[in-house]
């Protein structure tokens, strides 16, 4: 039997065991150190798990980190830090005057990602094509964003790069169906195959970044420099739309 530890971040666990009940097939438990278990042979990745998880919230990332950081108390608080830690409804980042409209959209799919598709239990079990695939129309400095051929983070991320109108090309890396952090944990990640994929994108690119999931730990794919960003689909966009021209990238 082949078990593994679900990869949550640390000290995010209370082991309430709401994953274990909520677990259709039985896979999930809890070992004799309050640690959770999956027994893989099991597990479906029906994600029922994630969604009665009761530490999302807590997991929310810090949204200040993606606000302007102006001198500016326009939106009724002392600084874009407080204002990140008032803000619960995703209307009430109108408050901020220095928003554009496309950071608005990717702050909205962190405060509700909701947003985001819903995959199918039967649907997410089929691994996607590998290779290289746009979404929208991605030109010479789009981003390169390497993902699993789970369909769920397929899915996902293609719908949260959609809602924020950013251009972007997927490197779809085998990985037998499961979810980055799952196939890293597993040893499914076939990232040595990274390389070959990415080739297929060298000609419609000008630069040579291609963007990871924190929780993959490699600096180089070839002759690709690799940037780490978060590893969840809804604080994807805010990323890119903060961080890419520090990289050479347009979004």
């Amino acid at each position: 039997m082949l078990t593994f530890s679900l990869p949550l971040p640390a000290g995010t666990c209370d082991a309430c065991g709401a994953c274990v009940y909520a677990c259709p097939e039985g896979a999930v438990t809890l070992d004799e150190r309050h640690r959770l278990r999956v027994e893989h042979e099991r597990c479906t990745r029906c994600l029922r798990c994630v969604e009665a998880c009761r530490d999302r919230e807590a997991l929310r990332p810090e949204l200040h980190g993606y606000l302007p950081g102006f001198d500016c108390s326009e939106c009724g608080y002392e600084d874009c830090e407080s204002f990140a830690e008032g803000v619960t409804q995703a209307e009430e980042l109108r408050r901020c005057p220095h928003l554009g409209g496309r950071m608005r959209r990717a702050l909205e799919l962190i405060l509700r990602s909701e947003l985001l598709p819903e995959v199918r239990v039967s649907d997410s079990q089929l691994p996607t094509p590998h290779g290289v695939f746009p979404v929208g129309s991605p030109g010479k400095r789009s981003p390169v964003i390497a993902t699993s051929d789970y369909l769920h983070t397929v899915m996902t991320l293609t719908a949260a790069l959609e809602h924020c109108s950013i251009d972007a090309y997927l490197a779809v890396v085998p990985a037998e169906g499961y979810c980055m952090r799952l196939a890293v944990t597993l040893g499914t990640l076939r990232l040595e195959r990274l390389p070959e994929i990415l080739r297929e994108v060298e000609h419609r690119v000008e630069h040579r970044v291609v963007i990871l999931p924190r929780a993959v730990e490699t600096r180089r794919a070839g002759s690709w420099r690799v940037v780490h960003a978060p590893s969840r689909a809804e604080e994807l966009p805010a990323f890119l739309l903060a961080f890419s021209r520090a990289y050479g990238l347009r979004v």
